[in-house]
């Protein structure tokens, strides 16, 4: 199997010192690939950027320590597919300069989505695809990308000819009886206990209560606490979004490293002045100025942010909480330096709020809910963003049913589908869903509570007309 490695920076060699950073990928014994660590080398440098999969040469510029990871991690994998045979075994191991474009299109991506080409695979057994806009189409892209920049470099012939579909379906079919059979026979028979835990289905937990909600924003810290609990709640952004999408207007400041390098938006690359101006890609993420908060008659205030996946978005964010926002920043916010005068929420040390700190006031919110009340709060801040888009949906449908002449409490699932079905899409883009089935998981467990209870209201009675009250157990 392939292996990504990197250079001692403590190598007696200058040279190599310099370049301690770049990883470099070796096969089966020991091979050298390279095609991929040149690739590597102008990619980690700096000297080709990838945007959507079309390759730039630019200026030189720094990558991050986790940027590069990705980038080698991702070729990796491929490379130590080629040399398992049992991928392709009509072809037993592939060279790196006999990749053709169906062997990534075709039978690479076809393993990962099937969950073969996993660990989870190889160490239980169980079939676990990958996610495809965060895992698979990044690995396709980075892999893509590689093999039409060695061409351009003469180093490799892509694209290569196509051969039939049905050449390419018959050696899917064998690869992945190559790939079943593969594994150990006690493993054939029955798949293991998962043991690589998959992040948990936002689905799974249930929305906090109005009472529960009214606890939390009683027993969090103040104001800090507060007031990130209260934009939480009503914008649904994460919580990695909301620490850097909170920014002051009128301040000075200087993007990260890693935004000033995106190709869109394009932001400066020095400090400069905030304002807020929601038509303005440099102003993402920067909050509604005082006379906005206390002049303007919007109830509700639009705010740029860019959230996961370097994607642009709006929130809109309630006027009233804007003012207590900016009472705030003149009344309570502590003096700080001006590294970190830029950020509106800052924690007791004078630093820019951190997305840890905001979990552990929740945290601590929850014991003291705990010791006053009994109560344990299912609580984490992921809960909060599932809890804005449960109450979103719930507010849509209550204001259908009522435009309609319904009783919101007694709405059949068609109507709860049909009038929730128009929400998913807005919704969708309030939380910043990739896909729209990830925002319609909502709307099929509101589904399931409102109209369950009334089918199994119905059940219920049913049952005892027909076994009558007389019926013992």
């Amino acid at each position: 199997m392939a292996s990504l490695n990197w250079i001692s920076p403590r190598s007696r060699s200058p040279f190599l010192r310099g370049i301690s950073h770049i990883p470099y990928i070796l096969g089966d014994d020991d091979e050298y690939i390279d095609g991929m660590n040149l690739w590597l080398q102008e990619r980690c440098s700096g000297r080709i950027q990838l945007s959507k999969g079309i390759v730039n040469n630019i200026a030189t510029y720094q990558r991050s320590r986790n940027t590069i990871r990705a980038i080698g991690y991702n070729l990796t994998y491929f490379a130590g597919w080629l040399y398992c045979a049992e991928c392709h075994p009509d072809h037993g191991v592939i060279h790196w300069t006999d990749v053709a474009r169906w062997h990534v299109e075709d039978l690479y991506r076809e393993h990962m989505v099937q969950g073969f080409w996993t660990q989870e695979y190889w160490a239980t057994a169980n079939k676990f695809s990958l996610n495809f806009p965060t895992t698979i189409r990044t690995r396709l892209r980075e892999v893509e990308a590689c093999y039409e920049w060695l061409a351009t470099e003469s180093l490799v012939e892509w694209p290569k000819a196509t051969p039939p579909l049905a050449h390419r379906q018959e050696a899917l079919r064998n690869s992945i009886a190559a790939l079943t059979n593969a594994l150990p026979g006690s493993m054939q028979i029955e798949p293991g206990e998962p043991k690589y835990k998959r992040r948990q289905d936002p689905g799974d937990w249930s929305p906090l209560t109005p009472d529960q909600l009214k606890a939390l924003v009683k027993y969090i810290d103040k104001p800090v606490g507060e007031l990130t609990l209260r934009l939480y709640l009503w914008t649904g952004m994460r919580l990695d979004e909301l620490i850097e999408n909170t920014l002051v207007p009128g301040s000075l400041h200087l993007r990260s490293a890693k935004l000033r390098a995106l190709a869109e938006p394009t932001f400066p690359q020095v400090a400069y002045q905030l304002r807020y101006d929601v038509r303005d890609n440099r102003m993402i993420g920067v909050l509604p100025d005082e006379k906005a908060a206390f002049e303007s008659g919007e109830k509700m205030l639009p705010l740029r942010i860019l959230g996961k996946g370097d994607k642009i978005r709006t929130v809109h964010v309630p006027g009233d909480l804007m003012r207590d926002i900016w009472r705030y920043y003149v009344l309570k916010r502590p003096k700080v330096s001006t590294e970190h005068n830029s950020a509106m929420f800052i924690n007791k040390r004078g630093k820019k709020l951190a997305a840890w700190s905001v979990s552990y006031a929740i945290s601590e919110a929850k014991k003291k809910i705990l010791a006053v009340l009994g109560e344990d709060i299912p609580i984490t801040p992921h809960v909060l963003r599932h809890t804005f888009a449960c109450l979103s949906l719930e507010a849509v449908l209550s204001g259908r049913a009522r435009e309609e002449g319904h009783d919101s409490s007694h709405l059949t699932q068609d109507q709860i589908e049909r009038y929730g079905g128009e929400a998913v899409v807005v919704i969708q883009e309030l939380l910043g869903h990739a896909m729209a089935k990830d925002t319609a998981r909502y709307l099929k467990q509101l589904s399931k509570g409102k109209a369950g209870l009334r089918y199994l209201e119905f059940f219920s009675a049913a049952m005892k007309e027909t076994l009558g009250n007389d019926a013992s157990f």
